[in-house]
């Protein structure tokens, strides 16, 4: 999309997470993403569905910051709330009585997961 659009910024940043990637994967692409949206970078700000602090927080195993974005979302009625409780970015909340009682605020609960039948049976 940073090509297509002609971005000199965007394409830097995205040849910076690039390079994390390859050096250290996925989590390093995301410290490179957060480290963009902490600086309020201009690049972060065109595409807002691509920078979602929240999922980003999250995916790195920094719930306290996660859980202040969502509830930015929450207060601002952000339609991606009614995804909260399906969005695997969140997944490593689910057991934070913080990120349930979020899901509660909006009227949503985690999905139930069907059990597996136990081999043989």
């Amino acid at each position: 999309m940073a090509e297509m659009e002609k971005d000199p910024d965007r394409i830097n940043l995205e040849e910076r997470g690039r390079e994390a990637y390859q050096r250290g994967g996925i989590r390093a692409y995301a410290l490179v993403r957060i480290d963009a949206m902490e600086r309020r970078a201009p690049e972060t700000a065109r595409h807002s569905n691509d920078f979602d602090p929240a999922e980003w927080y999250a995916f790195t195993s920094q719930p306290d910051k996660a859980l202040k974005a969502l509830h930015q979302i929450i207060a601002t009625h952000d339609e991606e709330a009614v995804m909260l409780a399906v969005d695997p970015m969140f997944d490593n909340l689910h057991s934070d009585p913080r990120f349930l009682a979020i899901l509660q605020q909006v009227g949503l609960s985690l999905p139930k997961v069907p059990r597996q039948p136990a081999l043989g049976t």
